[in-house]
């Protein structure tokens, strides 16, 4: 479980960030900022949606390769490799992140949002 102290229930780019592993009997807990594993931190306000036609457009955006990572991209590449450690696909934080990042420099996640657009 990980929850940011700015009040967010994910991992946020302008908090610390909690997070508590549960290995048989015992927990552990940690504290990580996204600027530990290289990612620019934002703010909660540059994160803020809107309506649907304005998300549309921010996925969008998201699942575009890109040089310099947006501040959407970065929280999604933090979300997604703290996902990819907790689920036991890499054996750290920081090598769920470049997973992450590795993927989302591929244009595979975009092609999959316009095939399912169809």
């Amino acid at each position: 479980r990980s929850s940011s102290e700015d009040g967010l229930d994910e991992a946020s780019l302008s908090s610390p960030v909690h997070i508590f592993e549960i290995k048989g009997s015992s927990i552990m807990a940690s504290l990580v900022n996204a600027s530990d594993y290289g990612l620019e931190p934002a703010d909660a306000t540059e994160l803020a949606g809107g309506d649907a036609k304005v998300n549309a457009k921010i996925i969008d955006n998201v699942l575009q390769p890109a040089e310099n990572l947006s501040s959407h991209q970065r929280v999604v590449v933090f979300n997604a490799g703290i996902g990819f450690y907790v689920a036991g696909k890499r054996t750290t934080i920081a090598e769920g992140i470049q997973l992450a990042q590795d993927t989302l420099a591929t244009d595979k996640g975009y092609e999959k949002l316009k095939e399912l657009q169809r």
